[in-house]
């Protein structure tokens, strides 16, 4: 589950155009936000299947992607 988000975020990452913040990148193309909502929603799920099984979140609340 960690490898698909940090290659999600990954993805997202490379296609925000070099000079242009994040939520500039989102306002302009259509694919950034999908790909950011597919994150969003695997990130989410990775929460609840950690509090499943009693651990805490939060120090996996970070992706940084390693692709």
């Amino acid at each position: 589950m960690r490898d698909r988000i940090e290659r999600a975020w990954g993805v997202v990452v490379k296609l925000i155009p070099e000079g242009t913040d994040y939520e500039e990148a989102m306002d302009q193309s259509e694919e950034i936000r999908d790909l950011t909502l597919d994150y969003l929603v695997m990130a989410g799920e990775e929460v609840e299947f950690l509090a499943r099984q009693g651990v805490d979140p939060r120090p996996y609340q970070i992706h940084e992607p390693k692709f």
